[in-house]
């Protein structure tokens, strides 16, 4: 596919225009240009490079597209969020690293092909230049010829031991694209093992995000379980590796899914990944904990409301591998509306200490469609107000 169908995107036609015009050099790197050779128009992730500090022109950007750009100086990498689509631009740059899994010391270069040298693998490892001889393609390292091959190559001897992240990214583009890792390839996985514990968990953490959001992330799970990436199955989760599967069927395609499926992992993973987590992400894994602890079922699944209700809905949702009509309460329940309050409760008769019960009752039987607006709560309450309140005494 030609380079040429890159100026219909309005994101390009702009870099190219705007670099032109400031006398920048840029290039797109990456994902678009691996996913060009293998005739995909996939415009959705945006990886630039240019010669020279890149918030001058990421700023322009901003003021012609509604988006948000964080700048990491250390890096010289900016990060925009424009509606659904993650653009990057990065300084052409060198890379050194200073022990096994550290990040890495940088320094800037005027050559693209200096650049290319310090990515992961050759697929990845192709620039087109946007600016200003646009269309020009560089492939140092041979990258065509791999994606024609369907192989995941990395560049350079002892890549994953430098950066052990490479390992995961190894097992995401492996299966998103079906290509087969090389024999040097599949020899870096033992050096991933050698320097793994000196990577920090968050950048473990932001890789399995991604993983969370691919169309083939079970087999990708399955793999770093297979290869024992992360650490051992917890041996009380009676599935096995059959969750990793049901799990990928049911959880949203959202980067907070990951921590469903690193609870798999979790129980047998060193204290300190704990601390690593957002509290909402340690609320998820105490509720998973609780669910599976005290969950009884008794009646439809709506009669478990009380339970159920206090439960985030990734809670649910790993409940629900084993008790599938959960999700039809997650659904029902995101479709609930408050239609009484607490003195209108009371107005009818009832004490005090009944009000949460009640409210309770009326959004079982919302959800079950019996009671769908106040005036029904307020018929079905008065009616049975003997029968309910002798019940819930």
């Amino acid at each position: 596919m030609s380079p040429k169908i890159l100026l219909k995107d309005p994101i390009v036609a702009f870099f190219k225009e705007k670099a032109k015009e400031m006398g920048i050099r840029i290039f797109l790197v990456g994902g678009i240009p691996r996913d060009l050779i293998m005739e995909e128009e996939s415009f959705k992730d945006y990886d630039f490079v240019t010669i020279s500090d890149p918030l001058k022109i990421a700023k322009e950007f901003k003021k012609n597209f509604n988006s948000k750009i964080a700048y990491y100086s250390d890096f010289k990498t900016v990060e925009i969020e424009f509606e659904d689509k993650n653009v990057g631009i990065a300084m052409a740059r060198k890379e050194y690293y200073p022990y096994p899994g550290s990040l890495p010391s940088v320094e800037k270069t005027t050559d693209i092909n200096e650049d290319l040298k310090r990515r992961d693998f050759t697929i990845n490892s192709i620039a087109i230049e946007i600016s200003p001889e646009f269309g020009k393609t560089y492939d140092p390292f041979k990258g065509k010829e791999d994606i024609k091959d369907r192989k995941i190559r990395v560049l350079n001897k002892n890549s994953f031991y430098e950066d052990p992240t490479r390992a995961f990214r190894a097992v995401r583009y492996k299966n998103r694209l079906n290509f087969q890792y090389t024999e040097n390839t599949e020899k870096e996985f033992t050096n991933y093992k050698s320097s793994v514990k000196n990577l920090k968990f968050p950048r473990i953490k932001k890789e399995l995000e991604l993983i969370s959001c691919e169309k083939k992330r079970d087999k990708m799970w399955r793999e770093i379980a297979l290869r024992n990436m992360l650490y051992s199955f917890d041996e009380n989760l009676s599935l096995g590796e059959d969750l990793i599967d049901e799990l990928s069927k049911i959880l949203l395609f959202k980067k907070s899914s990951w921590i469903c499926f690193f609870y798999l992992f979790l129980n047998n993973s060193p204290p300190t990944v704990f601390d690593y987590l957002s509290n909402k992400e340690k609320k998820i894994v105490e509720q998973i904990k609780e669910i599976r602890k005290s969950f009884n079922r008794k009646g439809d699944v709506f009669e478990l409301h009380p339970f159920l209700k206090k439960f985030e809905e990734l809670s649910l949702m790993f409940l629900s591998v084993k008790e599938r009509d959960i999700l039809s309460y997650i659904e029902k329940k995101k479709s609930l509306k408050k239609i009484l309050k607490g003195n209108e409760i009371i107005k009818i008769g009832f004490e005090k200490t009944l009000i949460e019960k009640i409210k309770d009752l009326i959004e079982i039987k919302q959800m079950r469609g019996e009671i769908k607006t106040k005036e029904d709560a307020l018929n079905y309450l008065q009616e049975k107000k003997d029968e309910i309140q002798s019940s819930l005494i």
